[in-house]
């Protein structure tokens, strides 16, 4: 285990991190998200840009005209798309307990049993109302469900999103897994009621929500309803920013903030997020995270990653600090299908305490994961 770790640390400044979202492509051609996606917060499926973006190995020609390409894409476009990511994996975990059978789940992934499953397979219908107004309904064959309108009220500028979507809370993460996401009920794999306003100037963007507090059932248990605000910029190769999280819960109120960067240098991308958690006012401290990681795309098509994630509940309570380390590879075999591998290292905390049954406990686990999409 020790030198599964070191090579891991060794590997770890050299690799990657974000595996789904890829925000160095927006530096590489000087855009916001907005100019290759139809989410204008980035990642899903891609506009018709994007989607030529994709087919030329993430390059465009010299004399690539956008306008004149939506223009003409504009014409032969349906006012409704189809799209889909089948997505399955094999869980093989570094111990095996017939006497737990406990298969993954969503929150952790942490598996007593090797076994297949579907992870984060998603069927999406998106429909054009108008010019100004689309439509998106998104199941993601598990709990996630997407039901949201979205108007341009100025062109590329300013939208407003209204209905169930992911809190765009500090770096896009489409990882459900990590650590300080899962610590704060904002992984991937969370939805929650509301309206949001997303907007871009020059090289400053930023997204406002306020949400109803659905985040958890379906039905409003009166707790999770606040507001969220995202502000940063983008600067020569490095884009960062803030994001401030106001949530009441059914007996508490808390804040969270985080501070987040990307650097992007040719085909290196590192990000950095560091976030803080306070009850009840600010001079109550008890939670920070944060994960630190890089990704190298050594071809268009393969890519190679890591990531050290750290969150620790209660900075006050000894022995409750999760820790991972994460190294991927992806490789696009095909132009609708890539081949992925994962290494979950666990760390193990030799302060736990058993009684309050920690997720994580060492157990390391290596994923290969198959992605169809359309």
């Amino acid at each position: 285990m020790s030198f599964i770790i070191s090579l891991i640390i060794l590997l770890f400044g050299l690799l990657g991190s974000s595996v789904e979202a890829f925000p160095e492509f927006a530096h590489l051609v000087d855009q916001d998200c907005s100019f290759c996606h139809l989410d204008p917060n980035g990642s899903g499926p891609r506009n018709p840009v994007g989607q030529f973006f994709d087919e030329n190995d993430f390059e465009f020609p010299e004399d690539f005209d956008p306008e004149t390409f939506m223009a003409k894409a504009n014409l032969v476009t349906q006012s409704h798309s189809f799209t889909g990511d089948i997505r399955v994996a094999y869980i093989k975990t570094s111990q095996v307990s017939h006497r737990d059978q406990e298969t993954a789940g969503c929150i952790s992934c942490h598996s007593s049993v090797d076994t297949f499953l579907l992870m984060k397979s998603e069927v999406a219908v998106h429909a054009r109302v108008s010019d100004k107004v689309q439509v998106t309904l998104s199941h993601n064959l598990g709990n996630p469900f997407d039901a949201f309108g979205r108007v341009e009220i100025i062109s590329d500028r300013l939208w407003i999103r209204i209905g169930q979507f992911q809190l765009p809370f500090a770096l896009r993460q489409d990882d459900h897994n990590i650590l300080v996401r899962n610590g704060y009920d904002l992984g991937s794999n969370k939805r929650d009621l509301g309206l949001e306003i997303i907007g871009n100037y020059k090289n400053l963007f930023f997204n406002s929500a306020v949400f109803n507090g659905n985040r958890n059932t379906l039905a409003d248990r009166n707790q999770h309803k606040g507001l969220l605000t995202t502000i940063g910029g983008e600067f020569t190769f490095i884009r960062g920013g803030i994001s401030h999280l106001l949530d009441k819960l059914e007996v508490r109120g808390e804040a969270i903030s985080a501070a987040f960067l990307i650097a992007n240098i040719s085909k290196l991308s590192v990000e950095l997020e560091c976030d803080f958690k306070a009850q009840n006012g600010f001079k109550s401290l008890v939670s920070a995270g944060y994960y630190v990681g890089a990704k190298y795309r050594l071809t268009p098509g393969f890519s190679v990653s890591g990531r050290y994630e750290a969150f620790d509940p209660d900075g006050r309570v000894k022995g409750d600090l999760e820790q991972r380390i994460i190294t991927f590879a992806r490789y696009r075999f095909a132009k609708n299908a890539s081949f992925e591998i994962y290494y979950w290292g666990n760390i193990e905390n030799n302060n736990r305490d058993d009684n309050k049954n920690r997720r994580l406990n060492g157990v390391d686990q290596v994923i290969l994961m198959s992605s169809f999409w359309f």
